[in-house]
């Protein structure tokens, strides 16, 4: 066992070179690990010209089954937390994450807040019987001015997030529900896993569009514009071992090369026992594509371009591709 009840220092220095920004600070802590048994209290408080702490209490007691967490996170305007996560403004901060109770009968409250206001909130719950645990999350807010201005009209004003889902005593997973939504994306789907986490069964459909259903949406985090994005993945081992993947997009732009469309098409068959998992194959095409700028690009591939192949794999990380063939105008 380890039993930490007292450890400080009373203060770190960090240069500007590491966080951005030069600040000190007094840690202190208090751990205890036994058998069943997990306790942790850790403060970093700021003792330099700015304010701003982070405290961490943790206690699990692992034969009881019993946790409490809280987590606390309060800084001023340029905070070192607003400038690792890039937040538009280095904003005021708060963030508080808290629950107690029992693994089978407990709630974890969530509250991000800047500038005072709440920006994104939610709760995560367990709860449990004789034959497994179900759990679920939900969080929503307006979470715009925590995004730089490109991603900002992706996201919109309301952003919430659903799932829910149960793992049986067997150690069998089913994520139930997967909901995510903003402006211009909708993301939902499940899954379920035996207790030798074979998949038995997963769906996964994305659409992203403007909510005037026309204009273009540019992705976070890129200059890629899109008018429509649809994807769709299905399996299910109680009617078939077929999986099927079907994903189109609409008008492409992106740094002077434009698209048509995009469209990826796979069909194939999951069969986690067999030596090959997995063997599908894949149709890539690009219709209309131009790029006003790259004469080469355009002589190349211009027009309608596609791209066939077989894939074989036994995991994410094993996997090849056979017999791959391009075919276009020129």
């Amino acid at each position: 066992s380890i039993d930490v009840q007292s450890f400080a220092l009373q203060e770190v220095s960090v240069g500007e070179d590491i966080l951005g920004t030069a600040c000190k600070a007094r840690v202190t802590s208090s751990a205890m690990l036994a058998e069943e048994r997990l306790k942790l209290l850790l403060k970093a408080e700021r003792i330099d010209e700015v304010s701003g702490e982070v405290s961490v209490t943790l206690d699990f007691d692992g034969e009881a089954q019993i946790l409490q967490l809280d987590l606390i996170v309060n800084e001023p305007e340029g905070g070192l937390v607003a400038r690792a996560l890039d937040l538009p403004g280095t904003p005021s901060l708060s963030l508080d994450v808290d629950g107690a109770g029992p693994l089978d009968a407990l709630d974890i409250d969530i509250r991000l807040a800047t500038e005072n206001k709440e920006r994104l909130t939610g709760r995560v719950s367990l709860i449990g019987d004789e034959t497994g645990r179900r759990f679920a999350a939900d969080l929503a807010g307006d979470i715009r001015p925590l995004l730089h201005g490109e991603s900002q009209e992706f996201f919109g004003s309301q952003t919430t997030l659903s799932v829910a889902g149960r793992r049986a005593q067997s150690g069998a997973f089913d994520l139930s529900a997967l909901n995510l939504r903003t402006q211009s994306l909708s993301l939902t789907g499940s899954a379920r896993v035996d207790a030798d986490r074979t998949p038995e069964a997963f769906e996964l459909d994305l659409l992203i569009v403007n909510e005037n259903g026309f204009s273009p949406v540019q992705l976070p985090g890129t200059t890629v514009n899109v008018t429509k994005a649809q994807l769709n993945l299905d399996f299910d081992r109680t009617q078939s071992q077929a999986v099927s993947l079907a994903a189109e997009i609409d008008r492409v732009v992106t740094e002077g090369i434009v698209i048509n469309a995009l469209k990826l098409m796979s069909n194939g068959v999951l069969s986690p026992s067999a030596d090959t998992a997995l063997t599908a194959q894949l149709s890539l095409e690009a219709l209309g594509l131009n790029a006003p700028n790259e004469a080469g690009i355009t002589s190349a591939f211009g027009g309608d371009t596609r791209l066939t192949s077989n894939l074989t794999a036994q995991s994410f990380s094993e996997f090849s591709l056979q017999d791959l063939r391009l075919s276009g105008p020129n």
